[in-house]
């Protein structure tokens, strides 16, 4: 039977047999083809983002399956198996330190970190209730319906691993229906804080890097908060000591980016190595650096050549990880498998869109546009990217009992973010669309409408001022004026953008109706939240008036009594 390389699956190589893909490492290798691989890798992956353009999900399919018939060849020959063959000697935290830190410091840098404090519980209780049903669920669907010789700790590691939320897909198909921000940064402030768990979580199993001080006495709740605590405290003042170099006036361009990314990783790096996460140190770098932390024009940039990078260490993640699968056994690749990826992919979306059924309430406090309808679009925001890939190898690598076929944890959670990237943005689109939420809504409608006033009063301004110049009597400013106005044009692939001319004056909204529907939206919001605190501190007071004065109601009355006015509370919610 053919066996991988236990280099990528261990922590430290060297200790284990050499034998990849069922062919032992005793013959010379060319050192020099594996970058040439690379390249042609990164070369592929940008000419089919060229090609095909907004289909990410397809450039990263086409890539896993090409990496994957790459592997299929290494397996059979030995030319091809010599080129692959440092890949398969790379340890997998290796990767896991090559590509996460600027991945997961794009996310945060994107993220309005004002935004996030004012609503931290919100984002708190949103992670922790998508963890905790999604570990609990898939745990369980796991268990029962994977026929494959997995120990219980392996699937519960499977189950952590796919309860990650990617940051980065699962809001870019929502930027193009114009939904608030703010859910756009719950959504990756909530995968942010469970990757960073996970991360803590994983590597208090294993100790990667040495540490220089041990706390072996301290209990490991403790020493979990300490490294936290730690973690923050490191990203707060790299973020400082990256902000005075960003905003220095006597750097230039160049200088600035290379020096901001050399910075996430020295203190990723730098983080790990002194014991605590790198992953929050990382976080917290992000959150901290807004556009006033950077000269003019350089954040735009500096998130350019983030995106670049992003995309260049996507391509290769899929494409690396599609390689180990091809250098395994097949055998497991049956009917059981894709019956297997099906019930995961239901699975995934169930959990996804009863985790947004249980923080509707606090959705619905703290927005008034949100409503059933934009539950059902953000319900298929459960997507699964590279930050779960990256970690796979960490199910075999703590697990008790290895399994024979190692590759079966990245086949699996390969294939279910593909299907999630692919499948949910489509379906994302399609809800949004049918549910009518792609249209502009009024208040939109009107500051689009002022904003264009603006710009013709100032191309007329301009206009009036040129043909002062006698170098431009002769233009035939008839034709200019014409060809300079805005008009949109609408399409079926995009959202619809209604413009109101100067002629339709009549049709369109007053301030009095303005005024009207602003204090509307007040009392909406204050009898919200009226509702919401009687609602949820109902309990409280019932639980002192029996204490106090022994009001006569058992525990079952109690209970149905909260279900009542909980139901009656989400139901005036919703027609509202």
């Amino acid at each position: 039977m053919a066996k991988m390389n236990s280099s990528f699956w261990d922590y430290g190589g060297g200790s284990g047999s050499d034998l990849l893909c069922g062919r032992p490492a005793d013959y010379p290798f060319a050192r020099g083809h594996f970058p040439m691989f690379v390249c042609s890798i990164i070369v592929l992956g940008g000419f089919l983002r060229m090609f095909l353009k907004n289909s990410e999900v397809i450039a990263l399919s086409i890539l896993s399956l090409l990496g994957f018939l790459t592997g299929r060849l290494a397996y059979g020959f030995i030319e091809v198996h010599q080129t692959i063959y440092p890949l398969l000697k790379t340890p997998s935290f290796s990767l896991y330190c090559y590509f996460s830190p600027l991945i997961i410091f794009m996310t945060a840098l994107d993220v309005d970190f004002y935004i996030l404090r004012n609503m931290l519980w919100q984002v708190l209780l949103t992670g922790f209730i998508s963890f905790s049903t999604a570990f609990i669920i898939l745990g369980n669907v796991i268990m029962n319906f994977n026929k494959d010789s997995w120990d219980s700790q392996a699937s519960i590691l499977f189950s952590i691993i796919i309860s990650i939320t990617d940051p980065i897909h699962s809001v870019n198909s929502l930027k193009i229906f114009g939904i608030s921000k703010m859910y756009s940064d719950i959504i990756r402030g909530e995968a942010m804080i469970i990757c960073g768990f996970i991360a803590i979580f994983f590597e208090n199993f294993h100790n990667i890097f040495p540490k220089t001080f041990m706390l072996k006495d301290v209990p490991i709740l403790t020493d979990l908060f300490l490294d936290i605590v730690g973690s923050i405290i490191c990203g707060y003042w790299c973020a400082r000591i990256l902000q005075l170099i960003l905003t220095d006036l006597f750097t230039n361009t160049l200088t600035n980016v290379i020096l901001c990314i050399s910075m996430v990783y020295l203190t990723f790096y730098i983080v790990q190595f002194l014991g605590m996460s790198g992953m929050i140190a990382l976080v917290t770098v992000g959150l901290n650096l807004d556009s006033l932390s950077f000269k003019t024009r350089i954040e735009l940039v500096i998130i350019k050549f983030l995106k670049m990078f992003s995309c260049v260490f996507q391509d290769l993640v899929y494409s690396f990880f599609g390689i180990i699968i091809g250098c395994g056994e097949t055998k497991y690749l049956d009917f059981h498998a894709v019956v297997f990826m099906v019930i995961l992919f239901v699975t995934v979306n169930f959990v996804r869109l009863f985790t947004i059924v249980l923080v509707s309430p606090i959705l619905m406090q703290s927005n008034y546009e949100y409503n059933w309808k934009w539950g059902v679009v953000i319900g298929w925001t459960g997507m699964k990217g590279v930050f779960s890939l990256l970690l796979a190898p960490y199910i075999h690598n703590l697990a008790n009992r290895k399994t024979e076929s190692p590759q079966t944890f990245l086949f699996y959670i390969q294939v279910l973010s593909l299907m999630t990237m692919g499948i949910n943005s489509y379906m994302m689109t399609h809800c949004a669309r049918t549910l009518g939420l792609s249209a502009i809504s009024l208040p939109r409608q009107m500051a689009m409408q002022n904003a264009i006033k603006h710009i013709h009063e100032i191309i007329r301004n301009t206009i009036n001022l040129f043909k002062t110049e006698k170098i431009l009597t002769n233009v035939n400013w008839t034709l200019v004026e014409e060809k300079v106005k805005i008009k949109y044009r609408t399409s079926p692939d995009f959202v619809p953008v209604y413009y109101i001319s100067q002629d339709e004056k009549e049709e369109s909204p007053t301030d009095e109706v303005l005024i009207e529907e602003a204090r509307w939206h007040v009392a909406m919001i204050q009898m919200v939240g009226t509702v919401c605190t009687v609602c949820f501190l109902f309990p409280v007071l019932s639980m002192l008036l029996i204490l106090t004065h022994g009001f006569p109601l058992t525990r079952k009355m109690l209970f149905f009594f909260h279900l009542l006015i909980l139901y009656c509370s989400l139901k005036f919610m919703s027609d509202l």
